[in-house]
């Protein structure tokens, strides 16, 4: 936990790093204390660096399966409002496409994802592009 905050600091002190990403998995955090206890411990400099991040199952499914899902697991919710990003499904009304209610009881509970156009972005940072996608969601979900 601190080996990583120390590293990710000290990387970001120098002035040739534009950003930094987590890619996946981003953390076992069911609460939400974790996660902001570790984004509290970034020096300004890794603040101010621009970061991206993409989910990974982990942050649906905290046991790594649907088949493993238990009622605490975030489905991908708490990621996309914690990591708010410039996603596909953002709009001049909202900048989450909330159609799928998480609270919703039903029995493919383990399925109920938000849209996969939450997780979808692309961008670029100097000459390179970056393309963002949750693997939680079937690729026809994601095409045109």
């Amino acid at each position: 936990f601190n080996h990583s905050l120390e590293l990710l600091n000290a990387i970001n002190a120098h002035e040739d790093v534009s950003y930094w990403q987590i890619l996946g998995d981003n953390f076992y955090d069911q609460e939400g204390a974790v996660s902001s206890t570790w984004f509290a411990g970034l020096s300004s400099e890794s603040k101010s660096k621009m970061f991206s991040t993409v989910p990974g199952n982990h942050d649906f499914w905290v046991n790594s399966a649907p088949k493993l899902y238990v009622p605490k697991d975030q489905l991908g919710n708490g990621f996309m409002q914690f990591y708010g990003q410039d996603t596909i499904a953002a709009s001049s009304a909202s900048p989450y496409d909330f159609t799928n209610n998480p609270d919703s009881s039903s029995a493919d509970a383990a399925e109920n994802l938000p849209a996969s156009s939450n997780y979808f972005f692309y961008n670029q940072v100097g000459n390179t592009a970056f393309i963002g996608y949750s693997g939680a969601h079937a690729y026809d979900t994601m095409v045109p």
